[in-house]
């Protein structure tokens, strides 16, 4: 009789996939605001490159928690976008100049990154549940 193995709780693979999401965004922006100062990217180029960013990160935690979490895919990679989100306008709020139209965009991609992982993340070898399959007759 070997050991049972421990279950993991429902909430952890959303949660590593937030805190993957959380690393992998300060890392793109610092790397975008270092070639922003080196001038290898203009400052016109500079939002879209932070919603690019913003999306990849939120595209990778979410693909993270709907591939292993045991949440269905679509809500294990919404949750992750929501929590960055979160983060993003809880950082926001912080500042003298409030929210503008900037922080609509990178609140949109952070939305679309979650979305397409949502969609991508579909677990292999799964059945999903309410499809019936048809008999031969």
């Amino acid at each position: 009789m070997g050991k049972e193995r421990k279950k993991t709780a429902e909430w952890v693979w959303p949660l590593r996939g937030l805190l993957l999401t959380l690393g992998l965004y300060t890392g793109l922006v610092a790397l975008v605001a270092l070639l922003t100062v080196r001038g290898t990217v203009g400052e016109e180029a500079a939002l879209p490159a932070m919603g690019g960013a913003c999306a990849a990160a939120a595209f990778t935690g979410g693909l993270l928690s709907a591939r292993k979490g045991s949440w269905p895919p679509m809500s294990g990679a919404l949750a992750v976008a929501g929590g960055l989100a979160l983060c993003m306008v809880a950082v926001g709020l912080t500042w003298e100049e409030g929210i503008g139209a900037g922080a609509v965009v990178l609140l949109t991609c952070c939305a679309a990154g979650g979305l397409l992982a949502g969609l991508a993340g579909r677990r292999p070898g799964r059945r999903v549940r309410g499809r019936t399959q048809r008999r031969k007759l």
